[in-house]
């Protein structure tokens, strides 16, 4: 967890309160779960989220249970490291060994964030688990582990807990005590999995990340152009098998599928947004051969550039007739192989 997140914590939502937090493009929902033990529930359209400042003092005893569902999350350390969770991931902090601060490398982000006050969560989840007859979660455990020169305890899309946390997203078609139970189950799991948990060294530098970015931009600020991974290699400095690396880190995916995904939106807002031939949109993405642009477009996006523009037109059309009715009745970084 960072301290960015810390900051905007209300320590009076460790006892029964319930709220909704909405900026430009984000929402983030705090959901009590026990006492000490709160749910945050992200919907992120934006590089940055501003948490805000609370005020107010928060428990020293915290563990952070970090899920990525969608996009892809960024924690920048103290230390000038980064590290990504993509899609399926689920990391454990304590704030002591946490981020300082976040991004959403793609201005899209879905995900939760379980934030658990030790002393008062095990009260809690103590009774339950005589209730149910299980065994207790050691949350203190948890804590120890990070403790030991961890700064995080990472799973990368582990299919045990992607069934476990799968539940915590139905909030609105399940009732509390479904959420309980899933929690639990995911605290005793997470407790226990040492075996299970990712032994990669997930980290890049401050200077690659930087690196990575800046090629993100320019390939968004040059869809037109043709350029070897080693051309950008060589222009921002950074070593060949290390930007692979870090820009699947941060992008969750290649430079090459990363370029044409974004021509692909580039080309379909254009077929929406002006009369300019398809070939012609085909160039100002990088394709000189219409038939090459036309292949890969329909492969990204299921129709030809052609059907493209006319389906949507066509949806306009009959959008507009029914408004009336209602009114009258009331190698190359592109693709080596595309």
């Amino acid at each position: 967890m960072n301290q960015e997140l810390l900051a905007g914590i209300r320590p009076e939502l460790f006892f029964g309160k319930k709220e909704e937090e909405k900026q430009d493009g984000c929402r983030v929902t705090q959901v009590q779960v026990f006492p000490g033990i709160l749910l945050f529930y992200y919907d992120i359209h934006a590089e940055h989220l501003d948490y805000g400042e609370s005020g107010l003092p928060f428990p020293e005893d915290l563990i952070s249970i970090q899920h990525c569902r969608e996009g892809r999350f960024e924690g920048e350390y103290a230390d000038g490291e980064f590290v990504y969770l993509g899609e399926g991931d689920l990391s454990v902090n304590i704030p002591e060994t946490s981020p300082v601060r976040n991004a959403y490398p793609l201005s899209h982000y879905h995900g939760l964030n379980l934030v658990i006050g030790t002393a008062e969560a095990e009260k809690s989840l103590k009774e339950l688990s005589g209730v149910l007859g299980t065994e207790s979660v050691s949350l203190g455990g948890i804590r120890q582990r990070l403790g030991k020169g961890n700064r995080l305890i990472l799973f990368r899309s582990d299919p045990l807990i992607e069934n476990i946390v799968s539940g915590l997203y139905c909030r609105g078609s399940c009732g509390g005590g479904f959420i309980r139970l899933r929690v639990l189950e995911l605290l005793l799991y997470l407790s226990r999995a040492e075996h299970r948990e990712s032994r990669e060294k997930p980290y890049f530098s401050r200077n690659q990340v930087q690196a990575v970015k800046q090629i993100g931009a320019y390939l968004k600020a040059h869809p037109e152009e043709r350029i070897t991974l080693a051309d950008l290699s060589e222009r921002f400095g950074i070593p060949l098998t290390s930007m692979k690396q870090c820009f699947k880190g941060v992008y969750g995916t290649s430079p090459g599928a990363y370029l044409r995904q974004y021509r692909m939106e580039l080309a379909a807002r254009l077929l929406l947004t002006t009369s300019l031939p398809a070939a012609e949109i085909g160039l100002r993405v990088g394709y000189e051969s219409p038939s090459k642009f036309s292949a890969v477009f329909s492969r990204q996006m299921g129709c030809t550039p052609g059907e493209y523009r006319k389906s949507v037109v066509q949806t306009e059309q009959n959008t507009a007739g029914q408004s009336t009715a209602h009114e009258g009745g009331n190698g190359i970084v592109e693709a080596q192989k595309e």
